[in-house]
């Protein structure tokens, strides 16, 4: 357990897309997902024989600093007009309305593992194909008892700065900034991703 830098990659495409970030920083308010709507068949639908054990639950997933920037932001803000979100986390600490901070790395298997009895239910909602590796997801679980239940606040501090896509409109990156000051983030950083000179990968420059 310890400090954990952790990333949420959004896209600015739509209006509601630009209403959930905009929720996000100002409200500092994280949207834990229904997994039955998750873009992998798979996901979270295997050991289906388990999953009386579980409650209803949402996920809230993040990825570490492991990711595949270029995959991530060609994938989930946009092909790069959107943005990255960097949050700090102390894991023996808590989002504001959640303790303990139950989060997770997924485990990432070629086959699906022979998941038998209740103490492998969980498990079931933090292990993904292989295929999906570059992710490098982290996973919060929370109960739910309702779709009102899936928002919950983090704790101010938590959010560092954000990161923008290659591609990101001057205009939105102006919007964002002003999301942080409303949000009162004070410290936040601001970077601007770039493609390298020397390499298949994108640097950052402070902005």
């Amino acid at each position: 357990m310890g400090t954990k830098i952790l990333y949420k990659f959004c896209s600015l495409d739509t209006c509601k897309e630009m209403k959930n970030v905009r929720r996000m920083i100002v409200k500092r308010e994280l949207f834990f997902s229904d997994p039955a709507k998750f873009n992998d068949p798979y996901d979270c639908n295997i050991g289906l024989n388990l999953r009386h054990n579980l409650k209803p639950f949402g996920v809230l997933s993040l990825s570490t600093k492991g990711c595949d920037m270029i995959l991530m932001f060609s994938h989930y803000a946009n092909r790069h007009r959107g943005l990255c979100l960097q949050f700090e986390v102390d894991e023996n600490s808590t989002l504001e309305e959640i303790a303990p901070f139950n989060g997770r790395e997924v485990d990432y298997k070629d086959i699906i593992p022979p998941f038998r009895d209740s103490s492998d239910a969980h498990m079931t909602l933090l292990t993904k194909y292989r295929k999906w590796e570059y992710e490098n997801e982290y996973r919060v679980l929370m109960v739910v008892k309702s779709e009102s239940d899936r928002i919950r606040k983090y704790r101010c501090g938590q959010l560092k700065g954000a990161i923008f896509g290659l591609h990101m409109n001057p205009r939105l990156e102006k919007v964002v900034k002003r999301w942080f000051s409303q949000g009162k983030h004070g410290g936040a950083f601001f970077k601007k991703a770039q493609l390298s000179q020397d390499g298949f990968r994108i640097d950052f420059i402070d902005i």
